[in-house]
């Protein structure tokens, strides 16, 4: 993509974008998918702009371009969404380390 392109894109597209899908799916673990896949696009853009020269490494730095995320993704009934997908999370052992991403995506 060329530099004039990409400096036009807004911030965090791709992350909106996988997030805005919310809404579309049904199951749980379709929607926590999502979530995952938000999650990776978020580092990842970060480590893209910054050219591998930086990252998120903790939950104080994920929390506002999270927040921003969520916001420009306008999913409706976001709050019912995550709500959703937390008492999915909590009935399956296996997806213990996902609470961490949903309690920072609630906060």
């Amino acid at each position: 993509m060329p530099l004039s392109a990409r400096s036009t894109q807004q911030p965090y597209a791709d992350a909106i974008k996988e997030l805005k899908k919310l809404s579309s799916l049904r199951s749980p673990r379709e929607k926590l998918s999502v979530l995952l896949m938000m999650h990776s696009l978020m580092k990842a853009s970060v480590v893209e702009f910054h050219k591998g020269k930086e990252e998120i490494t903790t939950m104080d730095e994920e929390l506002p371009i999270m927040i921003y995320i969520i916001l420009y993704a306008d999913v409706p009934d976001f709050a019912a969404e995550i709500n959703f997908i937390e008492n999915y999370v909590h009935i399956d052992p296996a997806l213990e380390s996902d609470k961490r991403l949903l309690t920072n995506i609630k906060v």
